[in-house]
């Protein structure tokens, strides 16, 4: 699987998503793909649903990455049948001191679980916060504590 983070302004270049479509679908590797979006740039909300609808019908999933770190909008996260919450890393490094993002944390597993959308931990470091984590019911985990970015991709 790969994931590739994409900006508002990649998602309305028509050169861009020809590249996508060019690159991706000739070699059938759509289906492992997910594509990341950062809520903080959801401002082109229209834009953003039709591409989605267009890339989701190859088999691309997608992910609101860094979610819960502005002003999350519930409501049109619904509307943008994304797969995948990404919980920013702000509210999971200090999960295991500090109430309010264990309390954020769970309201958004809680709403994630309730909408049918996978939930990914951001910034998972250590043992500790794995474990708070996988007891939180998240469904994946990404951060120092599982491994370190490599400088190459290993095929």
């Amino acid at each position: 699987s790969l994931s590739i983070n994409l900006s508002i302004e990649d998602v309305v270049n028509n050169e861009i998503v020809k590249l996508i479509k060019e690159k991706f679908f000739d070699k059938n590797i759509a289906s492992r793909v997910t594509f990341e979006i950062l809520e903080s740039e959801i401002e082109n909300y229209d834009a953003l649903k039709s591409f989605i609808a267009d890339m989701k019908q190859y088999g691309i999933t997608f992910a609101i990455d860094d979610f819960g770190s502005g002003y999350s909008n519930f409501s049109r996260v619904l509307n943008l049948e994304v797969d995948y919450l990404k919980i920013d890393g702000s509210l999971i490094k200090d999960i295991d001191s500090d109430k309010n993002s264990r309390l954020i944390v769970e309201t958004i597993v809680d709403f994630a679980k309730k909408s049918g959308k996978k939930t990914i931990a951001e910034f998972v470091h250590s043992k500790k916060i794995f474990e708070i984590t996988k007891s939180l019911n998240i469904d994946y985990f990404q951060g120092f504590y599982l491994g370190e970015p490599a400088p190459h991709i290993k095929m």
